[in-house]
This record gives structure tokens, C-alpha cells and sequence, in this order.
């Protein structure tokens, strides 16, 4: 008997989706085109000091990315996009270079400052593809990958991990961090058309990514009530813990959560042993003003 994949399993149990996203305020996206391993961050034939520049930077993330159809260009140099999230009008910078050891050069700060190079808004998606890491984000990111390829080009690109592959195909919406997840092929154009209407999909939203796994339930809950998917027309102005306040257009809400009973999880395909995965549960939602 074939064994069951971790996304089906999670897609047959109705795992929420809602709060299960690492967060960041920057993504450091590093064109890598060798061998993606389980492990591809630390395998990669990246001197460690280039890696560490990018890891270590504050409230950063770095991934992998590569567009295989473009590896054997020619004259090709290498694309690190700096993504701002949480800028006033979030953008991508992208930046191209001759060798990795150019990272060490760079200053990030004056990147975001637009010192270098120009920001850009138009959309940047990044699919987790990595079958290394679970088979799952072949089967559904390549197909995915695949199917945006034909729409959007060069604005797509593949990732190494960015975590959990159990809710393949995931993905981000960048400059936003918008993630997705229980993707198939067949949501490319909702998720392109999406995007540039600057709305979102809620039953497959995993979380903006740049607040943290309380908040990202929060707002999804507050969008549910509201039936607002308008990308910019909800907004966290403070937080208490798991206590968040939102601005919606010229009203304000606070939404309280509780920690709900975790889930027993098969968190990778061919785990033996399940994980343990925290929940969200809704207490309130109140209307402040």
C-alpha cells in the first residue's frame, strides 16, 4: 500500500489552516540552484559566513529560491530579493550579483532605505517545492509552481522550506507575506486575480505573515465575522498577548483568543510518531468604536 501523504492526511482531518505561519517583517529570498536537500539551508554550497549575514538579520527570514527552467541561462548572476513587509507600502528589492560573497558587502538597512536599488510592488510568489523535505510540496508546489509559471513568469519562483509542508501547497504572496496553504494547480488564477484586486482567499489563508501565530488567527476570525477579504481594509494597531486590536476602515475591534486543545499531527509523510501542534480557539469579538 503507497503511503499516505501528510497533506492528504491534514486535508482529510479539516486541519485549520489559520495561525500556522512563522513570522517575519523581512524575507531574505537567495537564488540557489544545486541539489535542494531535507536540510537544503545548511547543505547548500553557500559560504557559511554568507549564510549567517542572512540568517542573523533582525526579525529577518532567509529562504532558498530557484526557477529551474533558468538555470543553464547564460550570463545568468545571482537574484537575492529583499522583501519588506512591514514598510508603509510593503516591496521587493531585487538585487543581482556575481557571487555570493557579495552579500557580505551589502547593506540590507540601505536596501530597505532604497539607496540601491528601486522598490518594486509588483507581486512576487514563492511555492515551497521542496520533495527532499516531504514529497507532499512536489506533489502539490510543483504542480502548482507549474501552473503559475504559465500565467505569471518570471514572478514565480520556487523555495527550499518554509515550513509547514503538511499544508502543501503552500506559499507566500510577497511583498504582502500573504501565506496560503492546501493549495492545488487549479487555484493559480484565484490566486493571481486575488492578489492584484489586493483581496484574499480565506479558506486558504494560513496567515499574514508578519504577525505572530495569535494575531494571524485573530485576523482571520475577524475577517470570517466581517466577510471582509480585503487585503488592506484590516489592520493590527496593538496587541496583548492573545488579545488584538484591529482597525477595520474607521472602526476598531478587539479580538480575544485562547489557546485551544492541541492537535495530534502527522507533521511529515513517514513520521512514526505524532506532533503535537497548538490551536487557536475564538473567545470574543467585540466592536470598540
Amino acid at each position: 500500500m503507497a503511503e499516505q501523504l501528510s497533506a492528504d492526511i491534514a486535508r482529510q482531518n479539516r486541519e485549520p489552516l489559520y495561525g500556522t505561519i512563522k513570522s517575519a517583517e523581512v524575507w531574505l529570498l537567495l537564488e540557489y540552484n544545486g541539489v535542494y536537500t531535507n536540510q537544503a539551508w545548511d547543505d547548500a554550497r553557500i559560504p557559511d559566513d554568507v549564510k549567517a549575514k542572512l540568517n542573523d538579520y533582525p526579525n529577518g527570514r532567509a529562504l532558498l529560491v530557484r526557477q529551474p527552467d533558468q538555470i543553464n541561462a547564460l550570463d545568468r548572476k545571482i537574484s537575492l530579493f529583499v522583501v519588506d513587509a512591514v514598510a508603509d507600502t510593503p516591496a521587493v528589492y531585487h538585487i543581482e550579483m556575481q557571487s555570493y560573497t557579495d552579500v557580505l558587502d551589502l547593506d540590507i538597512d540601505a536596501v530597505r532605505a532604497g539607496e540601491i536599488v528601486t522598490p518594486e510592488t509588483t507581486p512576487l510568489y514563492v511555492i515551497c517545492t521542496n520533495g527532499k523535505r516531504d514529497v507532499c510540496c512536489s506533489k502539490y508546489g510543483v504542480a502548482l509552481y507549474n501552473a503559475m509559471r504559465e500565467r505569471v513568469h518570471e514572478q514565480v519562483w520556487q523555495a527550499s522550506h518554509i515550513g509547514g509542508h503538511r499544508f502543501a501547497g503552500t506559499m507566500y504572496c510577497f511583498p504582502d507575506a500573504i501565506c496560503y496553504g492546501f493549495l492545488e494547480a487549479s487555484d493559480s488564477d484565484a490566486i493571481i486575480s486575488s492578489y492584484q484586486n489586493r483581496e484574499l482567499l480565506l479558506d486558504k489563508l494560513r496567515g499574514h505573515a508578519i504577525y505572530d501565530k495569535p494575531a494571524q488567527a485573530a485576523e482571520y476570525y475577524l475577517r470570517r465575522r466581517l466577510g471582509n477579504i480585503k487585503l488592506d481594509g484590516v489592520k493590527v494597531e496593538s496587541q496583548n498577548g492573545n488579545q488584538i486590536d484591529f482597525r477595520v476602515n474607521d472602526m476598531h475591534y478587539r479580538v480575544t483568543i485562547a489557546d485551544g486543545k492541541p492537535l495530534q499531527v502527522i507533521a511529515t509523510t513517514g513520521d512514526e510518531t505524532f506532533k503535537e501542534v497548538p490551536q487557536f480557539k475564538l473567545v470574543d469579538i467585540q466592536q470598540l468604536s
